[in-house]
């Protein structure tokens, strides 16, 4: 059976599966429960519209459920008026039969264009087994500033969660994407993310991307032990971004993050097993940027370039690897060390760069002038090998390097003048 209500506050048409309204003003909600819904809202060409909140919501129960959303013109809202923890979600879509074929047990597609349109909260569940009960949203922001306050994507085992998130404009901001896996089988959540325009996300971090613990402007997946791989993808051009990234469970990856422009931050945060972070390239001034992995067997591949990037990174566990590649000058601890130098005799930090474990290696290119990096490995069998290089009569290169344990190797070269390096095994 299905069941479908609505409100008019200027003129709405609502059919079966059907909402379109083309003034301001328009309220629409609805509630189908059975196997095989479909809606489809369309408030075009006005302003000041509401699909579903949190006292009238937008909600589907059952198999199959399909929801199509198109809101044009300023101050629109899906979902308003919700909280991302509490619960209450102004859209929500839960799966709970069994799927056959391709489509998902869930799909959520969300258009918005204008400025000052809002997603509150949005959740698919789907509590379901099978190759075909899985959550798909994808969401489309153009314009100044919008928000997407809560996605909330949650699946038992075999399933899988998609999430596209794309936002184009200025001042526009995220501030929680969240994928929860079940335990069993090996399907993946898969998350998107592309920002252009300046001033995005929710503010805060800092300092080695706020240390990183992450959170702050969130894209959170969490997938219990056994609950299948995780990736994100991060892609934001423009300026002062922030952001976090925080990933909890087995099997995850941070890969392709891609930031472009000034005074960018980033965080990512990883606790599980093979853990993977790939940061393809950093483009732009005064980057900050962190990374904590803790459990085995992670990877992190980083490529800087620009001034005054800070840098980072703290892995816990054994058979961690880091590869850090930096071209620009002033990277790394914003000018730490001299003083009384041999590397400041490595009492560390600046810039950063910790393992502690055992098989670990740590891999730094840095081109460049004024470059100050330290690393301090931990147990047995680690490696590290690094070259800080310049054109000309570059100059003031630093580096500090503590080994501590069994079979450390250490290997380092640097080229110009001013440089000062110190090794402890």
């Amino acid at each position: 059976m299905t069941t479908i209500k609505y409100a008019l506050a200027a003129s709405t048409a609502l059919g079966l599966s059907m909402s379109a309204a083309y003034a301001d003003g328009n309220d629409a909600y609805l509630d189908q429960a059975g196997t095989g819904n479909a809606a489809l809202i369309d408030q075009s060409g006005g302003s000041n519209n509401v699909a579903g909140s949190a006292s009238q919501n937008l909600r589907q129960n059952g198999a199959r459920n399909d929801v199509d959303v198109t809101q044009s013109g300023a101050n629109n809202s899906l979902g308003e008026g919700t909280t991302a923890f509490n619960g209450v979600s102004g859209v929500r879509q839960n799966h709970n039969g069994s799927a056959t074929g391709t489509r998902a047990g869930n799909a959520m597609t969300v258009l918005q264009s204008g400025d000052r349109n809002e997603i509150g909260t949005a959740v698919q569940n789907s509590g379901s087994t099978g190759d075909f009960t899985n959550n798909r949203a994808t969401l489309t922001q153009s314009g100044d500033d919008n928000t997407i306050e809560a996605l909330l994507q949650s699946k038992g085992s075999s399933t899988a969660n998609y999430a596209t998130v794309t936002q184009d404009g200025a001042g526009d901001t995220i501030a929680l994407i969240r994928q929860t896996s079940g335990i069993g089988g090996n399907r993946r959540n898969l998350l998107t993310v592309t920002m252009t325009g300046s001033d995005n996300g929710n503010g805060a971090l800092s300092g080695f991307a706020d240390l990183s613990g992450a959170t702050t402007s969130s894209l959170i997946q969490n997938t219990s032990i056994g609950g299948g791989n995780t990736t994100a993808t991060l892609d934001i051009s423009g300026e002062q971004n922030q952001f976090g990234t925080t990933q909890l469970g087995g099997s995850n990856t941070v890969g392709t993050i891609t930031i472009s422009g000034d005074l960018n931050q980033i965080g990512a945060y990883q606790n599980g097993s093979g853990n993977t972070i790939s940061v393809a390239a950093i483009t732009g001034d005064s980057n900050n940027i962190g990374f904590t992995q803790v459990g085995n067997t992670n990877l992190n591949g980083t490529v800087i370039s620009g001034d005054s990037n800070e840098v980072g990174m703290l892995q816990v566990g054994s058979a961690n690897g880091i590869d850090l590649n930096v071209d620009g000058d002033f990277n790394g601890g914003a000018l730490g060390f001299t003083a009384g130098s041999d590397a400041a005799s490595m009492l560390l930090p600046a810039g950063v760069i910790g393992q502690f474990g055992s098989d670990n290696s740590f891999t730094m290119d840095v081109f460049g002038n004024n470059n100050v990096f330290a690393a301090a490995q931990l147990g047995s069998d680690n490696v590290i090998t690094g070259k800080q290089d310049s054109t000309g009569f570059g100059a003031g290169n630093q580096v500090a390097v503590v080994q501590v344990g069994d079979a450390n190797t250490a290997g380092f070269s640097q080229v110009g003048s001013g440089n000062n390096a110190a090794i402890s095994q």
